[in-house]
Order: structure tokens, then sequence, then C-alpha cells
């Protein structure tokens, strides 16, 4: 492997002292693309205290070495350069009270609102809103998605209906769903006026398939109930969509969407 940095002498003596043989020779690696593992080593010259600078797009972070052992290096997670783009790896745990749990990072990943979408046409579910979760997002066993959306009914009793799917094939706003797993569905409604919701689930199985899950949905004073957990296909070295849909019979105005949310578990 090619290291790109430099190396600089560290001195173990106290403050005045002229160096020794003690002296150290400590490699620093500033332009790496990736994050150092238990194999960037003594062996490469890595010792105690050296620094490592992954400056790849989207991470941006810095390490720190504290065991060169051979094959067992040790690196820690000294900060990151976040206004520009930096993020914390995603190892990162927090101590849960003052007991052994770990809680993994989460958050908001996505939020888009508005004071209304209608689907473009009557008659089929038409994509109103959709996230695109970026390729190798689930990559091991538990990761998570949640997925909320929230939108209003217009004052008719036509039928309508409003759905959430997720999908590993592309998905576009405007156009007709196409395929896809089901993970909320209000079920059609006559609601004049209120609002709906539609919230779902998406877990890594740790194997190719995804096993999608329901919190159910509302329509107006109506919860529709939860479906049972289901299991997907979808790579997830590749992209996945989770999209949400409005059916409406009459007029393109009988369901909005204005709202919706997706929250991500390590």
């Amino acid at each position: 492997m090619a290291l790109l940095g430099q190396a600089r002498i560290v001195y173990p003596q106290s403050a005045g002292t002229q160096p020794t043989a003690a002296e150290v020779l400590v490699l620093d690696t500033f332009n790496q693309t990736t994050d150092p593992t238990t194999a960037n080593d003594s062996t490469q010259n890595y010792q105690v205290g050296s620094q490592w600078c992954n400056t790849s797009a989207g991470a941006l972070r810095w390490w720190t070495c504290h065991d060169n052992a051979v094959g067992a290096a040790k690196w820690v997670f000294t900060g990151a350069d976040y206004a520009n783009g930096g993020t914390n790896p995603n190892t990162e745990g927090a101590q849960f009270g003052s007991g052994a749990a770990v809680a993994s990072a989460a958050g908001n990943i996505f939020r888009q609102g508005t004071t209304g979408i209608n689907p473009a046409f009557i008659g089929a579910d038409i994509v109103v809103a959709v996230y695109v979760i970026p390729a190798n997002s689930l990559d091991i066993t538990n990761r998570m998605i949640t997925a909320q959306a929230w939108g209003s009914f217009s004052a008719d009793a036509t039928a309508k209906r409003v759905k959430m799917f997720f999908s590993p094939n592309a998905q576009t706003a405007g156009a007709t769903i196409s395929g896809g797993t089901v993970m909320a569905d209000t079920g059609t409604t006559t609601s004049n006026s209120g609002g709906w919701y539609v919230s779902g689930n998406v877990f890594n199985t740790g194997g190719p398939g995804q096993i999608v899950t329901s919190n159910g949905a509302i329509a107006g004073s109506a919860h529709s109930g939860m479906t049972a957990p289901s299991v997907t296909t979808g790579t997830t070295t590749s992209a996945l969509y989770i999209s949400v849909t409005c059916n409406n019979t009459a007029a393109t105005t009988s369901s909005t969407f204005n709202l919706m949310t997706v929250d991500a578990m390590n």
C-alpha cells in the first residue's frame, strides 16, 4: 500500500534533554481515502500517536493510533471536518446512562416539507414523494430506516387512497409506481377533509433481502392497522427507494402530500 504522508520524530525524554537512541519515528498520513483498519500497524511504520486523515467526500475525518500491534492495530476517531461535509464513522456509540449498554448513532437523514403536492392524474398509484436510500446505506445486519409521511384530504367524499412503498427499482415523482412492496396503506377511504399518515421500517436482515414492517396508516379518524412483516429483495450495494403514492378517483386535489421524513439507525 502506498503511504502518502510524512514522518516526524517524537522524543520520549523529559523536556530539555538531548535525544537518544530512544527517539521514535512516527508516520502520519494525510491523504487516505478510507478509514484505518487493524492491518495499518507497525509493519507499515505506524506508531502510537500516528495521525491518519480520510479525505474522501462524506468522511473528512481524523484518526489517532493508540496500539500498533501487528494485525491488531487500534485507531481512535478524533474528529471530522463537519463544516465541509465531514462525518463521524458509522461505528460511533455513546454510553447509555451509567450502564454497559451502548447507544448507536441515529438521526434524521431526509426531510421534505411542502405546501402541497397532488398526483399528476387520477385512477392510479401516483408517486408524490420519493427518497433514494444511497447505495451501501443498509450495509450490515440490523441497520434500519424509518420513514413517515403526512398529508391532507380535500372536502369531498370521493374515494382516495394513500400508500408507502419500498422498492429496489427506481421510482419517479409524478409517475405511476413501478413494483415494490407496500409498507403502509390507508385503504380506500371517502374521508372528506382531515389528514392522513403512513409509516414503515426497512431492516437489513443480513442477507440479500430486507425486512419491511408497517407502523400503520391513518386516514382522518380511521386507523387501518398494521400488516405483518415481509421479506423483500434488493441488494444493499445499490440504491433503494421509499415512495409515497396518492390514488384519487375523482380529482387530483382529493389527497395532497405535505411532509416526509426519514430517520436512520446504525
